[in-house]
């Protein structure tokens, strides 16, 4: 794997797609995608195939030179599935803050704090729509694998929470599509032939 953090795709995707607020850090949202592509995604995938995506985006800067049933699992099912971990990822560090003082609730003077329960529930229905796209891209990658030789079916345990994972160095690389400062490496929509019930 390249020494530079990759991703595939980042804070302004997820501020684009979610509900999630312009306001929050990309500092924040961008360390939970880490952590999901390397908790849940890779699992998913295997790492042969993950490695691949990755080094192909790490040398030609998009994944364009992927063979089309690649740049289909990676922006019809890999992302929409990572947007909804990360999502659910980022939901206990918006409610609390970490700092020399302890754990504390974040607090707006327009704003009323959630209570732990409303938390706990909000970031279980967002994972229940996660597990949703998990297995639908698991799905897609049994049906295709003849196409796709790196994937060998996967053991993931797609109803499991993501665990902890270390960080990494990060980069952002160009896309083919789309012209920006901080660039993702996705098309405008993740997901158009599908509603999903539990989106918040």
């Amino acid at each position: 794997m390249p020494s530079s953090y990759v991703y595939l795709i980042d804070a302004s995707y997820l501020k684009q797609f979610t509900v999630l607020s312009n306001n929050i850090s990309d500092v924040i949202v961008n360390q939970s995608i880490e952590r999901v592509q390397i908790q849940t995604i890779q699992p998913i995938l295997g790492k042969p195939l993950y490695d691949r995506i990755i080094q192909s985006i790490a040398q030609n800067g998009n994944y364009a030179s992927l063979p089309s049933r690649y740049i289909d699992l990676i922006e019809n099912y890999i992302q929409p599935c990572l947007q909804e971990y990360a999502l659910a990822n980022l939901i206990p560090f918006m409610a609390y803050s970490f700092n020399g003082k302890g754990i504390a609730t974040r607090t707006d003077q327009y704003q009323q704090s959630a209570s732990l329960e409303e938390v706990q529930y909000l970031k279980q229905e967002v994972l229940s729509s996660a597990r949703f796209y998990a297995k639908r891209l698991n799905a897609y990658l049994c049906e295709y694998k003849g196409e796709i030789p790196e994937y060998k079916e996967s053991s993931y345990d797609l109803e499991a929470n993501p665990s902890t994972a270390k960080s990494f160095t990060t980069v952002y690389l160009p896309s083919r599509r789309k012209k920006s400062t901080v660039v993702p490496l996705y098309k405008n929509s993740p997901d158009n032939e599908l509603n999903n019930p539990t989106i918040l």
